[in-house]
C-alpha cells in the first residue's frame, strides 16, 4: 500500500488556492501582461470599427436601380439613352446618395426643421394617394360652398363719378366744396373742376382698382358711401367731389362656371382631413415623453 511521502506533505486546498490567488496577482502587476491586453483590446477595437465602417459606407447598385435610372432618363431623353448617357447619370445617383447618407449620419433628418417639414410632407402625400377622392354630393358641395364662400365671390365693384381740383390751386379747398354742392344737385360732371389724367367717370371698379390709381384712403372712403351720396375726399393727386353712382357687393360666379374648383376644393379639404385622420392613428402607436414630465 503506497502513500505520501512524511518528506513531501499534501497541501490543504485552502493553501493552493491562496498559492493560485497570489501567483495571477503577480502576473496581473506584470508590465509585459498589460501591454499584451491592450494590443488585443486594440486589435478587436479597430477590426469591430473597420467593420462597421465598412457596412455603413456601402451602397449597393442594384439592378432595379440602374433599370430606374435608365427609364427616367429615357423619358426624358424622349430616346433609350446610350452608354456615357446612362454612365453620367449613374455617377450623378451615386453623388446624391453619399450625400443623402452623409445627412443621415449627421441627423439633418432630425434636426433640420427644412428637412423634418418635407419629410411630414411626404408622408401625408403617400396616405393621400391611398385614398380615392370621392364624388361630393350637391347637398355637400352647398354646404362646403356656404362654409367657404368668401374664397369664391367675385369682388365688391363700384362705380363712381369725380370733379377734380389740384392741390396747387388758390383756395383749392373751398373750390372742392363748390363743386360738391353742385354735383349733389345734380350738375353733370362734365366740365367741372381740373383736367384729371384717368377721366372722371369710373365704371364697375374694384377696391384694388380705385387704390390703384387714387391710393388707399381714398378707396376706403368710396367704400363706405351708398349710392347717390356725394362726399369730398382727399388723394394723393388733390382734391375730389365724388359721386358714388353704383355699388354691387360681392357675387358668386354662376354656378357651372364655379362647379370644377369646387369640387376639387372639397375633394383637397376632404383628403386632408383623412391624412389628418390616418397620422392620429400612426401617433398612437407611439408613445411619448415629455422631459421633466411626472
Amino acid at each position: 500500500m503506497s502513500g505520501a511521502s512524511p518528506s513531501e506533505p499534501v497541501a490543504s486546498p485552502a493553501r493552493r488556492k491562496r498559492t493560485l490567488r497570489s501567483a495571477l496577482a503577480r502576473l496581473v502587476r506584470e508590465p509585459l501582461v498589460h501591454f499584451l491586453a491592450l494590443g488585443v483590446l486594440l486589435f478587436a477595437g479597430e477590426k469591430l470599427l473597420r467593420g462597421a465602417s465598412a457596412d455603413d459606407r456601402t451602397i449597393v447598385i442594384t439592378r432595379a436601380t440602374v433599370a430606374h435610372l435608365e427609364r427616367e432618363l429615357a423619358a426624358e431623353l424622349g430616346r433609350a439613352p446610350s452608354r456615357a448617357e446612362l454612365d453620367r447619370a449613374l455617377a450623378r445617383y451615386k453623388l446624391e446618395e453619399a450625400a443623402y447618407r452623409e445627412a443621415l449620419r449627421l441627423g439633418l433628418d432630425r434636426t433640420d426643421p427644412a428637412v423634418r417639414t418635407r419629410l411630414v410632407t411626404r408622408v401625408r402625400e403617400l396616405y393621400d394617394k391611398l385614398e380615392i377622392p370621392e364624388q361630393p354630393t350637391p347637398a355637400e358641395l352647398d354646404a362646403f360652398l356656404a362654409e367657404h364662400r368668401p374664397l369664391y365671390e367675385l369682388p365688391a365693384r363700384f362705380s363712381f363719378e369725380h370733379a377734380f381740383v389740384e392741390r396747387s390751386q388758390p383756395d383749392a379747398a373751398k373750390r372742392v366744396e363748390t363743386l360738391r354742392e353742385a354735383l349733389a344737385r345734380g350738375a353733370p360732371v362734365a366740365g367741372l373742376g381740373d383736367a384729371f389724367e384717368r377721366g372722371t367717370t369710373f365704371s364697375a371698379q374694384t377696391f384694388e382698382d380705385i387704390a390703384r390709381v387714387f391710393g388707399f384712403p381714398f378707396a376706403v372712403a368710396v367704400r363706405r358711401q351708398e349710392p347717390g351720396t356725394v362726399v369730398t375726399i382727399e388723394s394723393s393727386h388733390g382734391y375730389h367731389a365724388v359721386r358714388v353712382i353704383e355699388k354691387t357687393p360681392p357675387t358668386l360666379p354662376p354656378r357651372a362656371l364655379l362647379e370644377p374648383r369646387l369640387v376639387r376644393d372639397y375633394q383637397i379639404a376632404k383628403s386632408g382631413e383623412r391624412s389628418d385622420a390616418a397620422l392620429e392613428k400612426l401617433a398612437a402607436k407611439y408613445t411619448f415623453v415629455e422631459e421633466g414630465s411626472r
